[in-house]
């Protein structure tokens, strides 16, 4: 994975961004400490979740 930018998550629909979170947590899972695939995960991570914060809570059904 890529380090993911703000340019490339604000087109993406919120289900997207919430399944990118899920294969970035699951990138650092499988990952060593220090490796760049870890590190390109922790900066997906709070790219996503700066966006998903920026958009503000979804309503409810």
């Amino acid at each position: 994975m890529h380090g993911l930018t703000t340019s490339d998550l604000v087109w993406r629909p919120t289900a997207e961004l919430q399944g990118l979170l899920r294969a970035a947590f699951n990138m650092i899972a499988a990952s060593t400490p220090d490796s760049p695939d870890r590190r390109a995960a922790l900066a997906s991570i709070e790219a996503i979740r700066r966006e998903l914060a920026r958009r503000g809570p979804n309503p409810g059904p």
